[in-house]
């Protein structure tokens, strides 16, 4: 397993602060998970590249930053494994972008603590299925036994996903204890492409997901 990566950061004259990085990653480890390395009855090959960008107007405290990532899995288990379509594992992709305000707050003297930041986000991820890595419950054939889905009632091979999320958040610096406090809302709409044994579609439709978490981060 290797990688690499190339990073940029630079202060644009005196109002802008800019970053981007762009990196690749190479897997042919076939006992990755438990960490043996060596055969496992197949050829492990996956490759994973991703890149962000970011800019932020200093005297205003405007950013906005976006990232992609794709993954290939080429292990030879997945090579035209679908068991109803024969066809291989697809490509991942997925793409964020974030946007918001971070700056010293007058309000209740939050400036005094530190810069406070409120942001926003959307994202997707498409085709993130994992099929053979070991990460879920989806093998090489990408068979879905019945009942997987409790509306589902057919064994079915699932060929293709979508997860679409947004989220909302704030984030307090208290730069005397080098700590951030936040709280962020997040909101997933899920599908899902099956195809039974006569390659019809079966619907799945999936409840959206909603999820609320808070914290502390500290910098050491």
């Amino acid at each position: 397993m290797w990688g690499g990566a190339l990073r940029y950061k630079k202060e644009w004259g005196e109002n802008w602060d800019v970053g981007a990085g762009i990196g690749y990653e190479k897997t042919t480890d076939e006992r990755l998970l438990t960490g043996g390395g060596g055969l496992a009855g197949f050829r492990r090959d996956i490759q994973d590249w991703a890149g962000s960008a970011s800019i932020k107007h200093k005297p205003t405290g405007l950013f906005v930053m976006g990232a992609f990532s794709f993954s290939d899995n080429d292990d030879s288990n997945t090579k035209h494994a679908g068991i109803f379509t024969g066809t291989s594992d697809p490509q991942m992709s997925a793409g964020d972008i974030e946007f918001g305000i971070q700056r010293g707050v007058p309000w209740f003297n939050l400036d005094k603590l530190g810069e406070t930041s409120v942001f926003g986000s959307i994202s997707n991820i498409h085709n993130g299925l994992g099929a053979g890595t070991g990460l879920g419950r989806i093998g090489p054939t990408r068979f879905l036994p019945a009942g997987t889905f409790d509306n589902v009632t057919v064994g079915a091979e699932i060929t293709g996903a979508d997860v679409d999320r947004w989220a909302v958040g704030v984030e307090q610096a208290l730069d005397s204890a080098n700590m951030h406090l936040y709280a962020v809302y997040q909101h997933f709409t899920a599908d899902v492409d099956l195809v039974d044994a006569s390659l019809n579609h079966v619907a799945a439709p999936l409840d959206d997901f909603q999820l609320f978490y808070a914290g502390a981060r500290i910098y050491f």
